[in-house]
């Protein structure tokens, strides 16, 4: 859309520079709204003499160049070549948060002092540079141990920023390390965001992969985590 001419604003567009710029590109009017629509990301209605009445997700404001000028085609056009343009943009981006309510979170453990160990692996692995919360999570029923197949040792919520760790853990049984190493994983997906990959989420990219491998006696830890699904199951 540089071609257009229009000043680009904050690493994209304003509401009026974008309705400017499909306008101009369209070659008739384009009524345009920008809400924080979280389900319906983009809609397109044609008026009785042809105008588009569009209504984008505010992530519209910052697509690149191509999506923007598939857009305007597929206005101008109804193009399905640049619809399916669009609606891989609506796919790809990563969906707004829900607005949420802080989240109060235990720490300090009968055996294990969470925070205490997010401290100590910030400065050991990320040079003091990961923030985010932490706490115990929520003691859940215990299984019948002939159907405990795994344990979910951690969770890591992007939009609460919060790491939770499995109750089980907390108990003098459970080597300090080992714990160390779960902290030091869930910490990870804070500094290592997910990716979107086809049709999923990709959790454990590549980088994320080579990073977690920098913990001591990685490979012991992971059969570690196998082991104790016998004892706390």
């Amino acid at each position: 859309m540089n071609s257009s001419g229009l000043k680009e604003w904050g690493g994209g567009w304003s509401p009026q520079q974008l309705r400017n710029a499909l306008c101009l590109q369209v070659g008739r009017p384009v009524h345009l709204a920008i809400t924080r629509n979280r389900v319906s990301v983009v809609s397109v209605r044609f008026d009785l003499l042809g105008n588009a009445r569009l209504r984008l997700n505010h992530s519209f404001l910052s697509a690149p160049d191509g999506v923007i000028n598939a857009l305007a085609d597929y206005l101008k056009n109804r193009s399905p070549a640049s619809w399916k343009v669009v609606t891989a943009f609506v796919s790809s981006r990563e969906p707004d948060p829900v607005p949420v309510r802080p989240v109060a979170v235990r720490s300090q453990g009968r055996v294990f002092d969470l925070a205490a160990i997010r401290d100590r692996m910030n400065q050991l692995y990320f040079g003091g540079a990961v923030v985010c919360h932490i706490g115990w999570a929520k003691e859940g029923r215990r299984r019948r141990r002939a159907r405990v197949r795994a344990i979910r040792y951690g969770t890591y919520n992007k939009t609460l920023n919060l790491v939770r760790i499995n109750p089980l853990l907390d108990d003098p049984r459970i080597p300090a390390g080992f714990l160390d190493y779960i902290v030091f994983h869930e910490m990870l997906h804070a500094a290592v965001p997910s990716q979107r990959g086809g049709s999923r989420w990709i959790h454990h990219r590549g980088a994320f992969r080579i990073l977690e491998r920098r913990f001591p006696d990685h490979a012991g830890m992971q059969k570690l985590a196998s082991d104790l699904v016998r004892v706390l199951g």
